[in-house]
């Protein structure tokens, strides 16, 4: 099954799986398949579905008008999903904040394209790619602040042994 455009997609998350060789039952096979499509995605793009049911055309774009943490509730997701599906349907271009709401103000946003399976792989990749950048950036300051701190340590010794040396100089003059 290719997931490269929306309409493989849409059978992968709406239809099962038809065998081409026999009419048997293919629920397990359908089962398979789903599981290993990630939860974040498919929600993402029922988010991004149900905005686009309740969307309208306005000047030569369509606008969603509403509040997102609404149709969270309405797809019976907690409100703590908002940043992974908003996150992802923002980094894969599929919509954009036109205007912020907030209280009894709705946001607009602006849709552009259901997002596609290849999308969502990309996205996360790069999210993960910069995570691992971050890490190793982090480790990279670990290491060099191990490696001042082990510095001042040496020059610290050395001179404690200069400073008794001095000592028992002064010492022996008087």
């Amino acid at each position: 099954m290719k997931l490269t455009d929306n309409t493989d997609e849409r059978l992968a998350l709406e239809t099962p799986i038809e065998n081409d060789t026999d009419n048997t039952d293919n629920t397990e096979e359908t089962l398979k398949v789903a599981s290993a499509i990630p939860a974040r995605f498919t929600n993402s793009v029922r988010f991004y579905r149900h905005m686009e049911r309740n969307s309208r055309q306005m000047y030569a774009k369509i606008v969603w008008e509403g509040s997102a943490v609404a149709v969270l509730r309405d797809m019976g997701l907690p409100a703590s999903y908002y940043q992974g599906i908003v996150g992802f349907l923002k980094d894969s271009g599929s919509i954009a904040l036109l205007k912020r709401g907030g209280g009894p103000t709705p946001s607009l946003w602006v849709l552009d394209h259901e997002p596609t399976y290849e999308e969502y792989i990309n996205v996360t990749n790069a999210v993960s790619l910069q995570e691992v950048k971050e890490k190793e950036s982090k480790d990279s300051f670990l290491r060099i602040a191990n490696d001042i701190v082990n510095r001042l340590t040496v020059v610290e010794t050395e001179l404690n042994v200069m400073k008794r040396a001095y000592l028992k100089l002064i010492e022996k003059e008087d």
